[in-house]
């Protein structure tokens, strides 16, 4: 007997996909179910502190993402030759002392 595979109490081995296969078929064949309750896992993990891993997981990819936004928009003015930005952000980025400079780390996140 491999370690992986267990015996279950009538004798029948358990194979190693049973909860892929066990997940499949209750996604394909019990379509309109919805459980009322909480989730069915006993853990220590209380769903707010899933929520707080969730949103520290977040982090990363909000940050990734000012970034690049700022690095965009200050590329296209670049590339239509703007000194500044238009508008009320051109108006704040200067008085805040910033610019449009597509190499400027400073710049690209607070565009």
């Amino acid at each position: 007997m491999s370690s992986t595979e267990h015996p279950t109490p009538n004798g029948a081995r358990r194979s190693r996909w049973r909860p892929l296969t066990d997940a499949l078929m209750g996604f394909l064949f019990t379509p309109g179910t919805v459980t009322q309750g909480a989730p069915h896992v006993r853990d220590a993990i209380s769903v707010q502190r899933m929520m707080v891993v969730v949103v520290f997981a977040l982090v990363p990819a909000t940050v990734m993402a000012l970034y690049n936004t700022g690095l965009q928009a200050n590329l296209a003015l670049q590339d239509l030759g703007k000194a500044a930005a238009d508008g009320w952000r051109g108006e704040l980025l200067a008085s805040l002392g910033l610019g449009i400079a597509p190499d400027s780390l400073v710049d690209n996140f607070m565009h």
